[in-house]
């Protein structure tokens, strides 16, 4: 999976706000959207599963892109991709 991995620790800037800056970012470097944004959940504000079902919408630039919190990622970082990483139904 190709995405970019976008570090953001301002307390001034909300979750919004940074998710922008980063989708910004990913369009300028790989022409394209990103579909899905990965976080820490802590970035979420509240205390959310690992899971793919926890998931929020944000709306940038007229596109929707899935916020989705994950232990893996690291603190203040967001990771960007076209593709969802969740594993295929049989």
């Amino acid at each position: 999976m190709v995405g970019l991995l976008w570090f953001d620790d301002d307390p001034k800037r909300g979750l919004k706000q940074k998710v922008e800056n980063a989708a910004r970012r990913y369009r300028e470097k790989f022409g394209r959207n990103p579909v899905v944004c990965y976080v820490h959940p802590s970035m979420l504000g509240e205390p959310l599963p690992d899971s793919g079902s926890s998931s929020l919408s944000i709306e940038v630039n007229g596109f929707h892109l899935r916020v989705v919190p994950r232990r893996s990622v690291l603190r203040y970082h967001l990771w960007l991709a076209e593709e969802d990483e969740r594993p295929a139904r049989p």
